[in-house]
């Protein structure tokens, strides 16, 4: 009897062992990880912005819509952007892309610093804006992403200024009566002034003719008369200059473009208002319309990679984070509901596209030290016509 239980037990262990065996053997692979791509992007939103904060959103989001990517982010200064990005490129570096506006598309396409994706990238952008990939094409290749629009406006605080001013006698006559507005100087921020006294930089051949008629130098009588009434009453006369004071109610108005709504909106919240540029004696004011968009490398050995990133970065769902900054997005499934964003594109209707020619480069170059005039005295028309002249040398 006791061989039997003792051939029992011995038949019952080894059961068991095999049984464990056979768990062991059977249990669920673990997933494979997903081969990860690396894609390095740089961007110039200010530390703790509005827009940083969005982007840094839609990044969190990523790691888990992309898995395929490991997405290297890494912030520049604005005014450094430019500059270390051609330096990196032409040595044979540089990140995969950059967003920036198209302020300078033009001249880094030709010099070939950013790559023409227009076989890779164009037929996919059937849901954006017709208006923002003609902002990142040269030449009609396609050169970006596009991400959003932007362009000058009148920011207000509605429970200091009831009606936005509509004209430009409106508004200088608000200021001389006393109205705190803060007017945003400079050849960037004044450009939407020229077309509503008349005036034209350029003819359709790209020449400067700012000189050709009153229109400019009517503008520039116009901006100087405003600059000396801020100057008198040390009102900020520059963006910058204007954050704070608009944010904390001392000045009622500021000129200044969509990046910087979300930096109002924080402050203001539903009391923030929105108009555009207000018009002149002959028509509307025409702001410089830009586009930021997503550049691509040309060193990139990710090209296709990086294009999908930036198609994630700029698609709806992104842009539903990247509108409470202010940005007015390229694509169009977008759901559009802040009425700010609805009052920006109602502002852009007048915009001026900005040109991906060399020959703005004559503006920039002849036509920014409006130093001279505001606060050196020089006669506006003489100033206007001495501009002309060196850009057409």
């Amino acid at each position: 009897m006791k061989k039997f239980w003792s051939l029992l037990t011995v038949l019952i262990l080894a059961a068991m062992i095999m049984s464990a065996c056979a768990t062991a053997t059977t249990e669920a692979p673990q997933p494979t990880a997903v081969p990860q791509t690396e894609i390095t992007f740089w961007h110039a939103y200010g530390t703790g912005s509005q827009e940083e904060v969005a982007l840094t959103a839609v990044l969190s989001q990523a790691v888990a819509d992309l898995p395929q990517y490991k997405i290297n982010v890494l912030q520049v200064p604005f005014n450094d952007i430019y500059n270390k990005y051609r330096t990196d490129v032409a040595a044979g570096g540089g990140p995969d892309m950059f967003i920036a506006p198209n302020d300078s598309l033009g001249d880094d396409a030709r010099a070939g610093l950013i790559a023409d994706i227009t076989d890779l990238a164009l037929s996919k952008l059937t849901d954006y804006a017709p208006l923002s990939i003609d902002g990142m094409k040269v030449e009609g290749k396609l050169y970006g992403i596009p991400e959003s629009l932007k362009a000058v406006v009148f920011w207000y605080d509605k429970t200091k200024m009831a009606t936005p001013p509509a004209t430009t006698d409106e508004l200088k006559a608000m200021m001389e009566a006393g109205t705190p507005i803060g007017i945003s100087f400079g050849c960037y921020h004044d450009w939407g002034f020229y077309g509503a006294f008349g005036g034209q930089i350029f003819d359709e051949n790209w020449k400067v003719i700012a000189d050709q008629g009153t229109g400019v130098t009517d503008a520039m009588t116009y901006l100087n008369d405003l600059y000396q009434i801020a100057k008198t009453n040390q009102w900020p006369k520059t963006d910058s200059d204007g954050l704070a004071p608009f944010t904390e109610g001392k000045i009622y108005a500021i000129t200044n473009g969509n990046w910087a709504m979300g930096d109002y909106q924080k402050a203001l919240g539903d009391n923030l208002g929105v108009a555009p540029l207000p018009a002149g004696p002959v028509g509307p004011a025409n702001p410089l319309l830009g586009v930021d968009g997503y550049y691509i490398n040309p060193n990139s050995q990710n090209k296709e990679g990086a294009i999908e990133v930036a198609m994630y970065l700029t698609g709806a769902k992104a842009q539903e984070e990247m509108m409470k900054a202010g940005h007015v997005p390229a694509i169009t499934t977008a759901n559009v509901t802040n009425p700010l964003l609805q009052g920006l594109l109602e502002a852009f209707k007048n915009g001026y596209v900005r040109p991906q020619v060399p020959q703005l480069g004559l503006y920039w170059s002849n036509f920014c030290g409006q130093d001279q005039v505001f606060e050196k005295g020089v006669d506006p028309a003489t100033w206007v016509k001495d501009a002309t002249a060196a850009a057409n040398k």
